[in-house]
């Protein structure tokens, strides 16, 4: 299971692959999470890395 979850269907963009009300930090350029379709892709991509991996993860603990 934990192999499906990281093999997600989804690539990190680059900020300006975003749609614009994703562009929120104009600092952080690369590793971004793309808008993801659903509740199920949105929870298992707090197991990945991106630029708010820190963010929920923090919030979690």
């Amino acid at each position: 299971y934990w192999l499906q979850v990281w093999e997600a269907s989804w690539k990190q963009c680059h900020f300006r692959n975003l749609p614009r009300w994703l562009q929120d930090n104009d600092f952080l350029h690369a590793g971004h999470r793309p808008p993801l379709p659903s509740f199920y892709a949105c929870f298992k991509s707090i197991f990945r890395i991106h630029t708010e991996t820190g963010n929920i993860w923090t919030h979690l603990l």
